[in-house]
C-alpha cells in the first residue's frame, strides 16, 4: 500500500497550539490517482505553529502534525472508508467531517502549551528504540528551537549528532544538524511561516511533469554517433587519441550537431581501443552505448547514500544542497592543470561505471557581482570553473543555498582517456525531477508501518 499525501487542515486552538487533521489517499502499489476504488484515512494530531514554520528553516518537510491521536486514524478507520466510486466521494466526506466536527481539538485540547508537547516528545524520544527514534528526536530539537530554550536544544544536539549523524551515508542527519546548530545562534524572529521559506526554494516537480525524449529523437542522435563513428574509425589508423577527438568534433561540426567533450573523449578511446591487438574483445565500454547521453540516464541510479569508502571525494557538511539532475543537458568544467594528480586519485576510488567515475562535485561563485566564476570543487580540492553564463541554469539552487548557509552539490562524470587526459562534465538541472537526497527529504514516519514507509520510499524514488 502506497500513502498519497492529500490534504492538511489546522485550527489554532489557542497559544500556537494546533488541531490538526491529515487526510490520505491510500493507492495500491502501481495504481493511479484516479483508480476506482480506492481508500482513504485521516489522522487527527497536534501541532505547533511556530515549529511549523521553523521546520523547512531545518531542511524538514513541513509536517504540521508533531503527535498524533491513538484513538483515530489508519488502524480504526482505514477499513471503513473505501470509495466505490467518484458518487461515493461526497458520502464519505460528509462521514469524515461528521467525525473531526466531533473530535477534531479533543486531542490537541490534552495540551496545555507547547511545554507540554516537548514532554510528550521527550517521552518518545527517550522511550523509542526503534527507527522512529530519529523522526521523534528531529520533532523535539524543532520545538524547543521555536519554544526559544536554544539551551535545551544545545544540551540535546550532541546525543543526536552522536546517534544518527556519525555515519558517513547519513548525510541528511548531518545536515539537519548543522542547522540547529546555527540556529541555536541565529534565530529568525519572528519565525517566517513554512510557505514563505518555501517561496525562496526551487519548486518541488510535479507528477507527469518529466519530459522524456521521443523515440524518433533519441534514434536521430543515434544515427548520427553510428554515422560519425564510422566516418572516424575509416580514418583512424595510426591515429593518436588527441587527433581522433579532434577529428569527431570536426565531424560532427560538419552536420551541425553540438556534442560536449565527454562523449568525443569517449568515442575516441572506443576507436583507440578497437585499434590494439584484440580490441575488439577488450570494449567492454561499449556495452554502456556509444553517446555519454546513454550514461547519464544511469545517473538515475545513483540515488542511494553515499559510498562510505569513497573518502577523497566525500564532499563538506557545508556541500549539502542537492540539485536535481537529469539527462537534459551538461556543462564542461574548464580543469586546472594542477589538479591532474588528484583527479587521478578521485577517478580510482570513485563510484564507476566502465571508464566514467561519478564523485560528487560541489559549486562556489566569486563574490564578484561583475565576474561570478563559478569553481568546481571535488572533496577538499578546487578543479576547475564554470564560465557565469553557462551556469546560470543553478541560480536558483545557489539562491537558496544561501539560505542555509550550504553549497550546491551534483554527480559530476569524471573520464580519464587512454592518454591520461582528464574530462570533468557536470549535469544541467532539472526541475522536473527530485535530487538524489531531495532537499527537504523526511525521514519515516512513525505512526506508518515499516513496510508502508518502505514502499513509500520507493515511491518517491521513482518519481
Amino acid at each position: 500500500m502506497v500513502f498519497s499525501w492529500e490534504e492538511t487542515f489546522t485550527l489554532n486552538i489557542g497559544g500556537g497550539i494546533l488541531a490538526t487533521l491529515e487526510i490520505q489517499h491510500l493507492l495500491s502499489w502501481g495504481s493511479a490517482n484516479t483508480e476506482w476504488p480506492a481508500a482513504v484515512m485521516f489522522d487527527l494530531g497536534v501541532g505547533l505553529e511556530p515549529a511549523l514554520g521553523l521546520m523547512p528553516l531545518l531542511t524538514l518537510q513541513p509536517t504540521a502534525s508533531l503527535l498524533y491521536s491513538p484513538v483515530a486514524g489508519a488502524q480504526t478507520l482505514l477499513h471503513k472508508f473505501q470509495i466505490a466510486d467518484e458518487h461515493s466521494v461526497p458520502d464519505v466526506a460528509a462521514r469524515i467531517c461528521a467525525y473531526v466536527d466531533e473530535h477534531a481539538t479533543s486531542f490537541a485540547a490534552g495540551f496545555a502549551d507547547a511545554d507540554a508537547i516537548a514532554r510528550a516528545l521527550e517521552r518518545e524520544v527517550d522511550g523509542s528504540t526503534t527507527d522512529s527514534r530519529q523522526w521523534w528526536y528531529e520533532r523535539l530539537l524543532t520545538v524547543l528551537l521555536a519554544m526559544g530554550r536554544t539551551g535545551d536544544a544545545a544540551a540535546r544536539l550532541p546525543a543526536y549528532r552522536d546517534r544518527f549523524a556519525t555515519d558517513p551515508a547519513n548525510r541528511r542527519a548531518r545536515r539537519f544538524a548543522r542547522q540547529v546548530a546555527r540556529r541555536i545562534h541565529a534565530m529568525p524572529d519572528p519565525i517566517p511561516p513554512a510557505e514563505e521559506t518555501l517561496a525562496l526554494l526551487p519548486p518541488r516537480p510535479r507528477p507527469g511533469e518529466r519530459k522524456r525524449k521521443s523515440f524518433a529523437e533519441s534514434r536521430a542522435r543515434s544515427q548520427i554517433d553510428r554515422a560519425v563513428w564510422d566516418e572516424v574509425r575509416k580514418h583512424a589508423k595510426g591515429r593518436t587519441a588527441a587527433e581522433l577527438r579532434t577529428m569527431l568534433a570536426e565531424a560532427y561540426a560538419a552536420r551541425g550537431v553540438d556534442r560536449g567533450p565527454m562523449t568525443i573523449a569517449v568515442q575516441a578511446d572506443l576507436i583507440t581501443v578497437r585499434q590494439r591487438p584484440f580490441g575488439a574483445l577488450t570494449m567492454t565500454a561499449r556495452a554502456l552505448g556509444i553517446g555519454a547521453e546513454v550514461v547519464l540516464h544511469v545517473v538515475d541510479i545513483f540515488r542511494e547514500p553515499e559510498s562510505a569508502g569513497a573518502a577523497l571525494s566525500r564532499p563538506p557538511d557545508r556541500a549539502a544542497f542537492d540539485v536535481p539532475t537529469g539527462s537534459i543537458g551538461d556543462i564542461a568544467v574548464e580543469l586546472d592543470t594542477s589538479a591532474r594528480d588528484w583527479l587521478d586519485l578521485v577517478h580510482a576510488e570513485a563510484l564507476r561505471i566502465g571508464p566514467i567515475a561519478y564523485p560528487y562535485v560541489w559549486l562556489t561563485r566569486s563574490r564578484d557581482a561583475d565576474n561570478r566564476v563559478v569553481t568546481v570543487n571535488i572533496g577538499e580540492r578546487a578543479v576547475g570553473t564554470v564560465p557565469a553564463t553557462d551556469a546560470t541554469p543553478f541560480e536558483p539552487y545557489f539562491r537558496a543555498g544561501d539560505l542555509f548557509d550550504e553549497d550546491p552539490v551534483v554527480r559530476g562524470l569524471l573520464l580519464r582517456t587512454t592518454d591520461g587526459i582528464h574530462v570533468l562534465e557536470i549535469p544541467l538541472p532539472d526541475p522536473t525531477k527530485l535530487a538524489g537526497r531531495d532537499v527537504l527529504s523526511p525521514p519515516e514516519d512513525p505512526h506508518v508501518e515499516p513496510d508502508q514507509n518502505a514502499e513509500a520510499n520507493a515511491d518517491d524514488a521513482d518519481d
